[in-house]
């Protein structure tokens, strides 16, 4: 649990960075759907509120499974409650 608990005080610390927005509109995170940027999406939903954040994968289509990634992300964004916008790029 101790994980966890070091994770989110490290993503607390970088939001506290002083050149940030004392409180900024909204959180786009780069999400692949791999563990770091879901552990950051992760994070920044509890530390900042769902409403605040949201999720933006690109599909490079490069692999055979890359359409169950897509789909992988916009899974994790609904049990978030975050949107998630898939970008296909060719």
């Amino acid at each position: 649990m101790g994980g966890v608990t070091s994770v989110l005080t490290q993503i607390k610390r970088a939001l506290q960075h002083p050149e940030l927005p004392a409180s900024p509109v909204n959180w786009v995170v780069a999400f692949s759907g791999g563990l770091d940027s879901s552990v950051l999406l992760h994070g920044l939903v509890k530390l900042q509120g769902a409403e605040r954040v949201r999720a933006i994968h690109v599909n490079h289509g490069l692999q055979s499974g890359a359409r169950d990634w897509a789909d992988g992300c916009r899974a994790v964004g609904r049990r978030l409650g975050v949107d998630v916008t898939v970008v296909p790029v060719t």
